[in-house]
């Protein structure tokens, strides 16, 4: 046997020992425990959940995300805005379609909200008595 193996070997054997599992007490229910370096199952990402609704024509439960996402801040990856507009498209009713394109919008635009907005819109779109309105002085 190589000084590798045997090694291995050692570092097995002190993990199999640190790995015995306490006496389970009475009364206490059977579950196993978690294994460990296993992650507990994280929640769905909202973006996942809108591309999984729009895909099964569920118009109702993607809106109701995306005005989930939109409440929580967290606004969409370019790429997500994209395809959910050409999904919105291929609904066929204009009114469904101009819903699901709203809320889209909505849900992307909630990052830039107040102070942030105005930085990105220019001097142009600050209101007139704010300072560098861009008004003659």
């Amino acid at each position: 046997m190589g000084k590798t193996l045997k090694r291995q070997r050692a570092r097995e054997a002190q993990v199999t020992a640190g790995l015995r599992l306490p006496k389970r007490q009475k009364g206490a229910p059977k579950v196993a425990p978690a294994a460990p370096g296993v992650k507990a199952a994280a929640p769905p990402n909202p973006s996942f959940l809108v591309s999984q609704a729009l895909a099964a024509r569920d118009w109702g439960a993607a809106v109701a995300q995306l005005d989930a996402m939109r409440a929580a801040g967290r606004p969409p990856k370019l790429g997500a805005v994209q395809r959910w507009v050409r999904d919105a498209d291929a609904a066929g009713d204009e009114a469904v379609a101009a819903r699901i394109i709203c809320a889209v919008l909505r849900a992307a635009g909630a990052a830039r909200t107040g102070e942030a907005a105005a930085a990105v819109a220019g001097p142009a779109a600050a209101p007139s008595g704010a300072k560098g309105g861009g008004g003659p002085p």
